[in-house]
């Protein structure tokens, strides 16, 4: 399987876990109706959120492994310039 973004194939975890994605648009969407179904890689779900979290007004709630704890520090996200992919 195929990383729609960057084009490398996907490890073992990342297919099983990344390799079969849907996007459903709901109504007001210009897309409204459609399903967009892709697979991603990893590095590009980290540099898609990157870039996600940095045009964000308002920041969003991260949740350390999917658990909801108010005593988790404010998260700092590195920039994909930051990091070596």
């Amino acid at each position: 399987m195929l990383c729609n973004f960057c084009g490398k194939t996907l490890d073992p975890c990342d297919e099983a876990n990344l390799g079969d994605l849907t996007v459903r648009f709901f109504y007001g969407s210009k897309r409204d109706g459609d399903r967009m179904k892709f697979s991603m890689c990893s590095d590009c779900v980290d540099k898609l959120t990157d870039e996600f979290i940095s045009r964000c007004k308002h920041e969003p709630t991260i949740e350390a492994g999917g658990i909801p704890n108010s005593s988790i520090p404010v998260w700092e996200s590195k920039t994909t310039e930051e990091i070596d992919y």
